[in-house]
């Protein structure tokens, strides 16, 4: 600026593109208007004339010839003009550019609000869903209880049939055989013991039976044998411990039975021959079992003291609900002894289970 005597009133522009590059807020916009002011006044009313001597630029024009003044002088205007209107291209980038700036700022600020309304929505949906996971996850639980609560007593109710049909079948038969060792043990010693072997023999079945129930498995000689053979040694047995004669008559028994079914079977004649003996007091028992294509029917008639009011026992009620199981039905009378009608339809799915 000394150089040039405080001549070029452009380093006025350039300062003021350079406070508004740098502009960052409200005490800088005072102060580019201070700095415009002191330069305007600076540059343009000579007040440093007062500390140092400023030759003005036409008293080098005089120096020139006139030719040489008309050349320079319009130089200078022309660079004048050019200087200010780089100036005005400067600004007017500028501003286009803080413009873009503030609309790039404004869109980012719109995005973020909807972003936080998103943000928000998805917060509610969140602990909306939350709010139903723990409803369900609780209703889960109590589901989850009442269902240990009901397995429980199936299992409960499935050993309490199981213990009974094969424990008290053969206690029953025990017992029985136990009287008549009673009669024979002076009589006939040597028949007594051959009794008692096979009374050990049906007590060591029974003991059998009842570990296989508790591991829920069927009884042992369904496992081995057919139902028929099964039926005919439980029957074999049955008669010599306990001295009840029993007559098996099986007309056709189905193929292709399914496990529940012969269980049930099995178990049906079991409980009628227990019940014949240890309620009934019966001498004789008879079984009959017809198969036909769609049912099976199982009649069981003993000469027992009989039953003026049936009413279902335990054991009677746990064999109505294996036979309701399998969709069957189960009557019973009593004129001359005990009666006990049974018929398993073969072509149904067991209650509670699915046709696959």
């Amino acid at each position: 600026m000394r150089t040039i005597n405080m001549s070029y009133d452009g380093v006025a522009l350039l300062l003021i593109a350079d406070l508004m590059f740098r502009y960052e807020g409200h005490k800088h916009l005072i102060m580019m208007l201070i700095f415009q002011v002191m330069m305007y006044i600076v540059i343009s009313y000579n007040i440093s004339i007062w500390q140092m001597q400023v030759i003005p630029f036409s008293l080098y024009l005089d120096y020139y010839s006139t030719s040489a003044q008309n050349m320079i002088l319009p130089m200078k205007n022309l660079l004048n003009y050019g200087n200010f209107t780089l100036f005005v291209v400067y600004i007017v980038l500028l501003l286009q550019n803080k413009r873009k700036e503030n609309e790039q700022i404004a869109m980012l600020n719109s995005k973020l609000m909807i972003s936080n309304e998103k943000l928000n929505e998805s917060n509610n949906n969140l602990y909306l869903a939350n709010k139903g996971l723990n409803t369900a996850n609780k209703k889960l639980r109590e589901y989850a209880m009442t269902i240990a609560s009901l397995t429980e007593i199936r299992e409960r109710n499935r050993l309490a049939r199981e213990i009974h049909d094969t424990l008290g079948h053969a206690l029953t038969g025990i017992v029985a055989g136990l009287d008549a060792c009673m009669v024979t043990m002076d009589i006939a010693p040597e028949a007594t013991k051959v009794q008692l072997g096979k009374i050990r023999e049906a007590a060591q079945r029974g003991m059998t039976d009842v570990r296989r129930s508790m591991h829920k498995l069927r009884p042992d000689d369904l496992e081995k044998l057919s139902i028929e053979d099964a039926l005919k040694k439980m029957v074999h047995g049955f008669v010599e411990t306990g001295g009840t004669k029993v007559k098996l008559d099986i007309e056709k028994m189905p193929k292709d039975l399914r496990d529940d079914q012969t269980e049930v079977i099995y178990r049906i004649v079991q409980e009628g021959m227990t019940n014949a003996s240890r309620h009934g007091h019966a001498k004789n028992v008879e079984i009959y079992i017809l198969g036909a294509d769609n049912e099976l029917s199982i009649v069981i008639a003993d000469d027992g003291i009989g039953c003026k009011n049936i009413k279902d026992g335990f054991g009677l009620h746990h064999m109505r609900e294996r036979v309701n199981m399998l969709g069957g039905s189960i009557n019973c009378w009593s004129e001359k002894g005990f009666v006990l009608d049974v018929t398993l339809p073969l072509n149904r799915t067991p209650k509670g289970e699915k046709q696959l």
